[in-house]
């Protein structure tokens, strides 16, 4: 299994985003990992959470075909944070390293999710990673 996250098709698309992100002046926000999984499924699902103003609106990204391992995702989920919103990046195909940039990886999972009891099943675990992520309020 990779041991590094690859956020970009390759270094040059990489630098072209973190430029822009710099001359933005969006700051880089804390990012939580989620893990998520259904009962039925021994697939984990890796959601990323930022945290927003408390009590703002929160908002679930869904990757495109490179999966949720994008940097581009990530930029937009600071500019959301950066107006106060919580954001929170799906994961539908299970790719923790960024495996979604390899056409290979992506094909076979995108394949899968035109099954409409796997993309259901997949939903209503990002729904639950989405519940599970977000803090919990304390109870007076």
């Amino acid at each position: 299994m990779a041991s590094t996250i690859s956020l970009a098709r390759d270094e040059a698309w990489a630098q072209t985003i973190e430029d822009e992100w710099d001359a933005s002046g969006i700051k880089r926000y804390a990012e939580k990992k989620v893990i998520y999984s259904s009962d039925e499924s021994s697939d984990d699902l890796h959601g990323v959470f930022i945290q927003g103003i408390p009590g703002q609106a929160g908002i679930t990204i869904y990757h495109t075909a490179a999966g949720p391992r994008d940097l581009f995702l990530h930029f937009t989920a600071a500019r959301l944070v950066n107006c106060g919103y919580s954001v929170f990046i799906a994961d539908l195909y299970g790719d923790e390293y960024g495996q979604g940039w390899q056409s290979e990886f992506s094909s076979k999972k995108r394949e899968e999710l035109k099954d409409i009891k796997i993309l259901r099943k997949v939903m209503s675990m990002v729904k639950d990673g989405n519940q599970s992520s977000l803090p919990k309020k304390e109870k007076n």
